[in-house]
């Protein structure tokens, strides 16, 4: 059976004068300022599913019917929009993938009497459209027929051929009030002004040929592709076609000297001028499937015997409008547009060929009229730094090299040689009052979506040479005689969304014989401030691990050499008033996190020999001459909650596990005349020794010197050593040393006496606690005593 149907009916009303209830079927508002949308309504019958042939369901929209009043309207329209476009009304039939496509009917509603005034009238764009298309569907145009009378209130516009067909009889008369609108091309054998004939009145037969008014570009073409042969002028006088005098050919758009716009006279000379704002184009004529390169233009200065050659100036237009800039100057290659594989043109500023071979001296430059030699020249290039806060001074330090003010200005304001190349130069206009103009170089952006496409490079590079070194490639930034110099930035650019930034690699290249080229990282010295920072920064990560900074010195692989140091100082103070060295802090990153993230590791490493001795790693505080010595402070990290850091002092071990190739840990070997171990701040911390304690010279304790039962070991004090205890000793048994304590001759004698030179000198024995006190008694192994 068919499927059931959704039926949504609003109320009847049987009162007078008033009407049946409405429907109202509204989608959601998106209140949001930021880019809310309405919700969509959609309404849609019933897709036919099946491959037979069942029709789609139909959708019906019709106004109510009436009896005496008038039938109901039917709205439809496109959302209107405040600030955005409004929304688009679009009737369409449906497609068909083998069928035809769906009609689209519009149609005015009938009357009975069948009266025209009383017909229905299709009116299109009556009130607010400016633009009614008809006939263009996507990329093709749709033919279209009227049948009946065309009227057409205002003027006929073709922009294709418009053909009179030769099926109609009658000429088409275009009268006297109207104008005949061509946008496309008009095929006639001949257009001549009108014939008295062929018009009332007062004739003229005047053929004007102008340019429409108002259009970007307001020419008149004559010939431009098929003529052969072109005349202009020449009243023929009973002649050949086109018989003159030979004259000068004048173009012009105007009967004042400023209006001449292509002047040729008898002496071969050339006049070419634009009107006031306007252009002149010069350009070959486009291939039309002809299977050939566009053609060139080749503008040419003639050479010269004796002199330089001839030179050629493009100027752009001044103006003296304040509230505008000069005209551009623009160079643009050629692009191509195939879309398989089109390579857009290059643009090529080349510096003239220098052809001379001998007679060159290439010890000297011409510069200003002064003869400056190689030396001063690259010096002078590579910067005059010395001369910070002197710009009147007379004379500069460039590099170590003296350079009077003259040579400097000399150097800088273009040099020439003998057989040198001639150069390029590009910069940026000068201004009296503002800031000069930018040289700005970029690479050609590219449109495509394939992720191996990139924007074009911008390439500099110093000349090649077949004997001598290649060419420089300087970059300096621009002095000011008052303030500060230009800055240099050397960045990539932020990347996309789903892309990384692009890396900054600076390295000099292979060396053949010798040494290769160092890199020198270095900022200016100041005379009133301080010298520049060198940040080297890395960008923090928000998913990965943060950058690394890896400094590493070149490699050696000749024999009995060594590689590359790397070297790392700070600045001296030099002043003799107080001037202290810059400090040199090395800190490995925290860790920010509350979870148990570790903070960087520090680590300080020797290298390692295979058949030499591995590299020593010496830590010291600083000399001085006068001061005190800097102290070298080696500590664990503290931690609020958890366990502080050990501090692990250790020698290296020996693959051959022998005790005399171990590794020593020397404390105080040579300089030190006071060793603390064991105090920390207020507080005494506990030292624990594992293995034997060889006191070389007296051992004394400030406090109770405790020796625990833990330890299975007795402790040795040497024939050469004195036990030296300043307070209370706990024991419970006192005896001369056997036999088996001591080397050489052994004596097992205990003596008990005071010490000398104090002011009591008493041997106290059980003045405080004891009960029973026995001297004497030699013990045959019998109990202790008897």
């Amino acid at each position: 059976e068919n499927g059931g149907a959704v039926v949504i009916k609003a109320g009847e009303s049987h009162a007078d004068s008033k009407k049946g209830g409405g429907v109202f079927i509204t989608s959601g508002a998106g209140t949001s300022a930021q880019e809310g949308s309405g919700g969509e309504l959609v309404m849609m019958a019933g897709n036919a599913e099946g491959s037979s042939a069942g029709d789609g369901g139909r959708v019906e929209i019709r106004g109510g019917k009436a009896v005496g009043g008038r039938g109901g309207d039917v709205a439809v329209s496109g959302g209107n929009s405040y600030s955005g476009d409004g929304g688009a009304l679009i009737l369409q039939g449906g497609s068909s993938e083998t069928g035809t496509g769906g009609d689209v009917i519009v149609d005015a509603g009938e009357s009975g009497t069948h009266e025209e005034s009383k017909e229905g009238m299709i009116r299109i764009a009556p009130t607010s459209a400016s633009y009614v298309r008809i006939g263009r569907s996507g990329s093709k145009t749709v033919r279209t027929d009227v049948f009946g009378d065309l009227t057409v209130h205002g003027s006929f516009v073709s922009t294709n051929s418009m053909v009179f067909q030769d099926t109609y009889a009658e000429r088409v008369h275009v009268s006297q009030e109207q104008d005949l609108v061509i946008q496309e091309e008009t095929r006639v054998p001949k257009i001549t002004g009108l014939d008295s004939e062929d018009v009332s009145a007062t004739p003229t037969s005047t053929l004007t040929l102008d340019a429409g008014q108002g259009g970007s570009d307001q020419w008149i073409e004559i010939g431009p592709w098929e003529a052969e042969y072109i005349t202009i002028g020449g009243k023929n006088n009973n002649a050949s076609h086109g018989a003159r005098d030979q004259s000068a050919l004048l173009l012009r758009q105007g009967y004042d000297e400023a209006d001449k716009r292509l002047q040729m006279n008898r002496t071969g000379a050339i006049l070419m001028q634009a009107a006031a704002s306007m252009p002149i184009l010069i350009h070959t004529n486009p291939t039309r499937g002809t299977n050939n390169t566009g053609g060139d233009i080749d503008m040419l200065v003639g050479s010269g015997d004796t002199g330089h050659g001839g030179n050629m100036t493009l100027t752009s237009g001044d103006t003296v409008d304040a509230r505008h800039r000069g005209g551009f100057l623009t160079l643009t290659a050629g692009g191509n547009n195939n879309t398989v594989g089109g390579r857009g043109g290059v643009v090529k500023v080349t510096g003239g060929f220098a052809g001379g071979t001998t007679d060159c001296d290439l010890d000297y430059y011409e510069c200003g009229g002064l003869n400056i030699t190689v030396a001063m020249y690259e010096a002078v290039l590579h910067g005059c730094t010395a001369d910070a806060g002197t710009a009147a001074s007379s004379a500069f330090l460039c590099g170590t090299m003296e350079v009077t003010a003259a040579q400097r200005t000399a150097v800088l304001g273009g040099c020439t040689q003998k057989c040198l190349g001639g150069a390029v130069e590009v910069s940026g206009g000068l201004s009296s009052g503002g800031v000069g103009g930018a040289v700005v170089v970029t690479g050609g952006a590219t449109s495509s979506t394939d992720p191996y496409a990139r924007g074009g490079n911008v390439e500099v590079r110093g000349g090649t040479a077949a004997l001598g070194s290649g060419g420089a490639v300087l970059l300096s930034s621009g002095r000011s005689a008052q303030r500060s110099s230009g800055e240099v930035l050397v960045r990539t650019e932020t990347s996309g969304n789903d892309g990384v930034s692009g890396e900054i690699s600076v390295e000099t290249g292979a060396s053949a014989v010798g040494d290769s080229g160092g890199i020198t990282l270095a900022t200016g010295s100041a005379m009133t401030g301080a010298g520049g920072d060198v940040n080297l920064l890395v960008g923090s990560g928000d998913t990965e691990n943060g950058g690394a900074v890896v400094i590493k010195a070149g490699e050696s692989h000749a024999d009995s050499k060594k590689g590359g140091g790397v070297f790392i100082t700070s600045g001296a103070g030099t002043s003799a008033q107080e001037g202290s060295g810059g400090e040199l802090v090395m800190m490995a990153g925290n860790a920010e996190g509350s979870s148990a993230g570790d903070g960087g590791r520090v680590e300080i490493r020797g290298g390692k020999a295979v058949g030499g001795r591995g590299g020593d790693v010496a830590v010291s505080g600083g000399n001085s001459y006068s001061g005190d010595g800097g102290a070298l402070i080696l500590q664990g990290g503290s931690s609020e909650t958890g366990t502080g850091g050990d501090v692990i002092v250790d020698a290296g071990e020996s693959g051959t596990h022998e005790e005399s190739k171990e590794g020593m840990i020397r404390i105080a070997p040579t300089s030190a005349s006071y060793v603390r171990i064991g105090r920390s701040g207020s507080k005494t911390v506990r030292t624990d020794v594992f293995g034997d304690l060889t006191v070389h010279g007296s051992f004394v304790s400030t406090n109770s010197m405790v020796f625990q039962d833990t330890y299975a070991e007795r402790v040795h004090v040497s024939q050469e050593q004195d036990l030296v205890i300043q307070e209370e000793t706990r024991v419970p048994k006192i005896t001369g040393l056997d036999s088996e304590d001591v080397s050489a001759t052994p004596t097992s004698t205990l003596t008990l006496d005071a010490g000398q030179g104090g002011s009591d000198q008493w041997i106290e024995i059980g003045p405080w606690e004891a009960e029973y006190i026995t001297i004497g008694g030699k013990n045959n192994n019998a109990s202790h005593g008897a």
